[in-house]
């Protein structure tokens, strides 16, 4: 559970392996602690980093001597309801721990970098020494899965999330970003809250789901491959997970990944609702752009608004990336959503605070577990290389 000594408690526990935090922090460092504050949700609603997992982060640097702080850029709201609500604000206060505003921007050069070698984030990077990502481990609408990774988006200020949504419509090329964010960015510990998770309609409509982990590495690639082990998602069906691996970019081997604390096998979760999306399997097949392009606009899940719920605040108009938005709450429910300009970014279902918005998934996708869709793609690809080496021959 959360109670703040508990917390603490394992937190050190799970250090242990890396000596604790000494080999991540040094006296006098000004540490940047970064939740996922994606908006004003209480945390029983488990959208959020948890404030105990915080308040325990915030302890033991202050043990070691080092500055810690807190920043994020909040996607729904004003940062004073976000931190207000997500209980953050009560976790300053207590600790004198200074919150870092994200929204001035500044464009930083990384000629490591694979999609961008120059990304405009938040200016605060530039007076920190060490950075340790928080994230909460969720299921994502678009992503599949948001935590280590997908946690570094939150670095970009502002507005400028709902730009690159609609300029990269492609959960690839969105995973190419996020990706030279993080080589910018380079946490150098990730600290995932796992206690209470959200499965189901993710990042912010789904359940909380307890799993009871704090997951911990140096690498965020690494943890969050063990993440989806333990709620039972093939990491290959995570567009993050997949282009890191195509590049390269950190640990996606179980072979690689050196684990403690326990038999992971003993951790799984089997019945965590993730994401269901045909388009996942789809991706690791051999098939023709226009073809895969055809296939995912009449097969991905489409945003729909339920009127009961709907509370017309139009948060997701003021959020969709597209001009005009391709939704608005105000129209007849058959002209809500206009699916021939709707990108399948799911900003406004990430950002309803009532879990108005819901993704009406294509009928196949939505009778078919993600197991079967699972092993379909498998005999899908398998067909296709058996189908090219015969025309080889």
């Amino acid at each position: 559970d959360y109670e703040p000594d508990r917390v603490l408690d394992g937190l050190r526990n799970c250090l242990k392996p890396f000596g604790g935090l000494s080999k991540f922090v040094q006296p006098g460092n000004r540490v940047l602690i970064k939740p996922n504050i994606l908006g004003g949700f209480h945390p029983e609603r488990a959208v959020t980093t948890h404030p105990s997992l915080i308040r325990a982060i915030i302890i033991l640097v202050k043990e070691l001597g080092g500055i810690p702080l807190i920043g994020d850029s909040p996607a729904i709201g004003t940062l004073e309801d976000a931190l207000e609500l997500s209980g953050i604000y009560e976790i300053l206060e207590e600790t004198g721990a200074q919150f870092i505003d994200f929204s001035e921007p500044y464009t930083y050069e990384n000629s490591s970098n694979k999609l961008l070698k120059k990304i405009t984030l938040s200016s605060a990077l530039r007076s920190i020494d060490k950075v340790i990502t928080v994230p909460k481990l969720k299921t994502h609408a678009q992503m599949a899965f948001t935590g280590a990774l997908k946690n570094q988006f939150g670095f970009v200020p502002g507005s400028l999330k709902s730009q690159w949504h609609f300029r990269l419509k492609d959960p690839d090329w969105l995973a190419a970003l996020i990706l030279d964010i993080n080589r910018i960015v380079k946490p150098v510990l990730t600290i995932m809250d796992g206690i209470i998770a959200m499965d189901g309609p993710g990042p912010s409509s789904g359940n909380p789901k307890q799993l009871g982990l704090i997951l911990a590495g140096d690498d965020p690639v690494a943890v969050d491959v063990i993440a989806c082990k333990i709620i039972d998602l093939n990491w290959r069906y995570v567009p993050l997970l997949r282009v890191a691996h195509e590049q390269k970019f950190g640990a996606t081997g179980l072979d690689k990944i050196q684990l403690h604390g326990g038999n992971l096998n003993d951790f799984i979760v089997h019945d965590f609702q993730n994401v269901n999306q045909l388009v996942d399997v789809l991706r690791l097949a051999p098939l023709p752009t226009s073809v895969f392009n055809i296939l995912r606009n009449t097969w991905v899940a489409k945003p729909r608004i339920n009127e009961k719920l709907c509370s017309h605040c139009n948060r997701c108009k003021n959020t969709c990336p597209v001009t005009p938005p391709a939704i608005d709450p105000a129209l007849a429910p058959h002209s809500q959503v206009d699916d021939s300009r709707c990108i399948r970014c799911y900003c406004c279902h990430e950002v309803c605070p009532e879990k108005a918005i819901y993704l009406k998934e294509h009928w196949l996708g939505a009778k078919l577990p993600l197991s079967t869709i699972s092993d379909l793609g498998s005999r899908l690809i398998s067909f296709l290389k058996n189908l090219k080496q015969h025309k080889v021959s």
